[in-house]
């Protein structure tokens, strides 16, 4: 992978924090299975922090984000929501097990670029309201 810059902690919605390391939009990497996020700089309270915009995984980084970038629906609406750089990390080669740090992650940013809507949380009583 090109040089990285700042590592960025995002914490999932089982409370377990990951680390990811914050690349530019020009970033080339290699063939690993990671967890990748598209993001930008927003400020808060005068401070710049991370929005996470799409949260995605991937057997092999560079196949996902080099070689079928321009193919890639999720790079293209976080392009358009402002994306400013991508933030990824190694994650299993297992497929279940890389599935389910995007499913916690994605579950607790709610990401506006992912396609799929993180569901919502019912009760029983939400289904007798009237």
């Amino acid at each position: 992978m090109t040089t990285q810059t700042p590592q960025v902690n995002w914490t999932g919605l089982s409370g377990t924090v990951y680390n990811f390391y914050v690349y530019d939009l020009s970033a080339t990497f290699h063939p690993v299975p990671s967890v990748y996020i598209f993001g930008r700089w927003v400020p808060v309270n005068g401070v710049m922090r991370p929005e996470a915009l799409y949260v995605g995984e991937a057997k092999s980084l560079e196949d996902r984000l080099n070689t079928n970038r321009a193919s890639h629906d999720g790079f293209k609406r976080a392009m358009k929501a402002g994306m400013t750089f991508i933030a990824a990390r190694v994650a299993p080669s297992d497929d279940a097990q890389r599935l389910a740090i995007e499913t916690d992650l994605r579950h607790k940013l709610n990401p506006s670029c992912n396609a799929e809507p993180v569901p919502v949380k019912r009760t029983l009583a939400d289904f007798y309201r009237t």
